[in-house]
């Protein structure tokens, strides 16, 4: 299947939240036009023109007064769109990145600010 001309970047709620498996052509931080292999493919519902957002995971701290480890919440670094999709695995072009993208972000859909 060739992959078409245009892509017109749509909406991904219906792709499941996954992780970010490969940065190509690099040793394994991803930047700002950089192609991205993500764990989630057609059968998680990812298609070509779809933006996800990549999250870097929140760090693991110990809780000051009870001292049980506590994950932080993650933080939202940049915009990746997909532009071919596979059953298990889908690339996608970083479209935006706040800081270093980085092998296991999680990737979700983007909030919207409407």
């Amino acid at each position: 299947k060739d992959l078409p001309p245009i892509f017109y970047p749509t909406n991904s709620d219906n792709v499941a939240p996954g992780r970010l498996l490969r940065v190509l052509d690099s040793v394994g931080v991803g930047a700002i036009h950089s192609v991205i292999a993500l764990n989630r493919g057609t059968r998680d519902g990812a298609q070509a023109g779809q933006v996800v957002a990549v999250h870097r995971r929140g760090a693991l701290v110990r809780d000051p007064k009870v001292k049980d480890l506590v994950r932080l919440p993650s933080e939202r670094s940049g915009l990746a769109m997909i532009f071919r999709s596979f059953d298990r695995v889908s690339y996608a072009y970083v479209l935006e990145a706040d800081e270093p993208l980085k092998l296991g972000d999680e990737i979700r859909p983007p909030v919207s600010t409407n």
